[in-house]
């Protein structure tokens, strides 16, 4: 039976029985002379030597302090896996509080996906799977939001001199801001693990190390970046969906300059083709605010109304809904939080596919959901900006861009 590789993981903390040890020697080394300058004669004792005694205890307190925090950490990670780090890392990501799932369950979670889909990068530093990334912690790619890699020498003073050191890493910044990093021994590695990871979720902003420090300590640089990201995926499911449409009115046209025509121009199929021809399922996305994803292709006006609700009381960050061809709404909460919602929708008119967007609280999205599922919603409304125009010029440039390829 092939061993569970988030299980691999944990047992790595085996390695830090190295620095307990150190812990505990430094504690005794210091304790030892702690013990013996206390009992020895202090008549000529001067300040220094006072403060000797001090840095002894010190050293000796925190080094025993050290050594039992490694130790403890050794063992809970491999003997109690489902309090180790990583189990905390999954279960923080997973809908509600989940205390209740035994490290089984956590772990097959991840390693499903990485048994299927996974690739190791650095030996077992680090994989990609199609839905996680697994390394030290557990890192959902929906979540992720940018990433970046390091490869730098630094310096810094120490008692005998200057020393330097390399620090080779990627470092992973998801929806909440928390950082995720991964070591590893070559460049090489760290560039490999990045073009994979840009082929999972080719909507993170992939930045330099000094970007990623700007996202991290600037408000005004996160709020843009994660601007930036939302707009990067919704114009790149649009741009799929026309792609779509394209293909299939590609395919029903007569010849091959009609199909030139049809595939660089926005008309629709007829009425009563979309009724037979659907460009795809009926669908609804949920993503939880912890970024667990649900696909449903069987719904009915009852599953859409407890979306709703959850776009209310902040349990879904983003909903998707298709209900017939060519009708999307994609409603995404702004700067991955639950108050204030950026929506997309399609209207497929009789002369061509528009796009609409808005942006509104919880309450707005969530009575435009169902307004858009029972086929009332006004995009007429100030409230929503049609954006045909302005994807219609980049789905066309995509597709004569793909045309010259």
């Amino acid at each position: 039976m092939q061993q569970s590789d988030c299980r691999r993981q944990t047992k790595k903390s085996l390695r830090r029985i190295v620095s307990a040890l150190i812990g505990f020697f430094i504690a005794v080394a210091c304790g030892v002379t702690f013990m013996v300058r206390l009992r020895s004669d202090k008549t000529y004792w001067e300040y220094t030597d006072y403060a000797s005694l001090i840095v002894a205890a010190a050293l000796a307190a925190a080094g025993f302090a050290f050594g039992l925090y490694e130790l403890a950490v050794c063992i809970r990670d491999v003997f109690f896996p489902e309090k180790s780090r990583l189990a905390k890392s999954i279960r923080a990501q997973l809908p509600g509080p989940d205390t209740g799932r035994s490290a089984e369950e956590l772990f097959g979670i991840v390693d499903r996906d990485i048994s299927q889909n996974g690739i190791w990068f650095g030996g077992n530093k680090a994989a990609v799977g199609q839905e996680w990334v697994l390394s030290d912690d557990a890192v959902l790619i929906s979540r992720i939001r940018a990433a970046c890699g390091r490869d730098q020498i630094t310096t810094h003073r120490t008692g005998s001199g200057v020393r330097s050191s390399r620090i080779i890493a990627c470092y992973l910044l998801d929806d909440q801001k928390q950082t995720h990093r991964v070591d590893f021994h070559q460049p090489d590695e760290v560039r490999a693990f990045l073009d994979c990871l840009k082929l999972r979720s080719p909507d993170i902003f992939f930045c330099s190390y000094q970007e990623y420090l700007s996202c991290r300590t600037s408000e005004m640089e996160w709020e843009k970046m994660l601007r930036d990201f939302q707009h990067r995926k919704n114009e790149r499911e649009f741009r799929a969906m026309e792609e779509e449409r394209a293909a299939y009115n590609s395919m029903q046209a007569a010849g091959a300059e009609a199909s030139e025509d049809t595939s660089a121009s926005w008309i629709l199929p007829e009425a009563e083709e979309q009724d037979t021809q659907q460009s795809m399922p009926p669908c609804l996305i949920l993503i939880a605010a912890s970024g667990v994803r649900q696909y449903h292709e069987t719904f009915t006006r009852e599953d859409v109304e407890v979306a709703a609700e959850g776009l209310m009381n902040g349990s879904y960050c983003n909903v998707e809904l298709h209900t017939r061809s060519f009708c999307w709404m994609v409603v995404e909460g702004e700067n991955g939080q639950t108050e204030w919602f950026h929506i997309g929708v399609t209207r497929p008119d009789t002369d061509k596919l528009r796009y609409f967007s808005a942006d509104g609280t919880r309450n707005q999205a969530a009575v435009w959901l169902m307004e858009f599922y029972d086929g009332y919603l006004n995009t007429g409304n100030p409230q929503w900006r049609d954006d045909t125009k302005q994807m219609e010029k980049k789905v066309r440039k995509e597709v004569r861009k793909a045309g010259r390829k």
